[in-house]
């Protein structure tokens, strides 16, 4: 997942890195994800909960409380 903060250095990364480096790079931060419970990936994505398009903050609030959304 790149954000536009970091594009820069993604790309900059990709032209220095092995595709096989780059492969396992992806694999580890996917996992990483994985592992966050969804406030966590909204906080270090820098978002509020009003911020996230396409649901009001209540639903977002809701969905994040849910136990099941979360690890």
């Amino acid at each position: 997942m790149k954000t536009e903060k970091y594009a820069d250095f993604f790309e900059e990364a990709e032209k220095s890195m092995s595709k096989d480096s780059i492969r396992r790079a992806e694999g580890e931060a996917n996992e990483i994800m994985l592992n966050l419970g969804l406030v966590e990936l909204r906080k270090n994505a820098g978002h509020s909960q009003s911020e996230i398009t396409g649901y009001r903050q209540s639903s977002v609030s809701k969905i994040e409380a849910r136990k099941d959304m979360n690890k």
